[in-house]
């Protein structure tokens, strides 16, 4: 009886043995290396590459996997930040996006699935409700550097200033977005959980 328990004992062991064996094995579940954790939220390597494959060839000519992976960081961030403000993108807006961006083509030249690519629309649906929210301030555009940037940049046009007075209010208050923006972001960086394991 005591020979029949340990042979009984022993073959268990080499069952659990060979299922950890298949369950561990790099075909059916290998381990994502983790390339940074975000306020508790990973980024993992090899999304750090599969981001990078959607740069066109004259992108990777100057853009290097740290700078997606900064990219992603910076992503994340945001996304968390949309997620605490409760801001979501609807069915009707990514399919309003869909439409409106060629997404065949886009989706050729950037190396992504239509899943991928329509969750790609969403999150910078997100993202931009976010910032919009973010860096929604009445600016007030000095009449001196609305005049200077006239005098430098169209007067040698030939055109007058009354024509382009609005693309120059313009001009400025996406440069002070943009400011803002940047202003914001940096902070989300800087106030951020952020550990990095590459």
């Amino acid at each position: 009886m005591n020979k029949k328990l340990t042979a009984f004992a022993l073959i268990l062991a080499a069952l659990f043995a060979i299922g950890y064996f298949y369950s561990a094995s790099p075909d059916t579940g290998k381990s994502r290396e983790v390339a940074v954790i975000v306020n508790g939220e990973p980024i993992y390597a090899e999304d750090v590459s599969r981001e990078f494959t959607t740069l066109t060839p004259e992108q990777k000519e100057f853009i290097q996997e740290v700078d997606v992976l900064d990219f992603l960081i910076e992503k994340k961030l945001l996304l968390q930040e949309a997620k605490k403000a409760g801001i979501t993108a609807s069915r009707e807006e990514i399919e309003e996006a869909y439409a409106a961006s060629n997404p065949e083509q886009s989706m050729m030249q950037q190396n992504l699935t239509e899943n991928e690519y329509r969750q790609r629309l969403s999150d910078e649906i997100k993202i931009n409700k976010l910032l919009d929210k973010k860096a929604s301030r009445n600016f007030v555009a000095e009449q001196e550097e609305v005049q200077r940037i006239y005098e430098t940049h169209y007067k040698e046009k030939n055109v007058t200033f009354e024509e382009v007075e609005r693309e120059i209010l313009l001009l400025i208050l996406n440069r002070e977005k943009r400011n803002l923006i940047t202003a914001y972001t940096n902070k989300l960086k800087q106030d951020a959980e952020i550990s990095s394991f590459i």
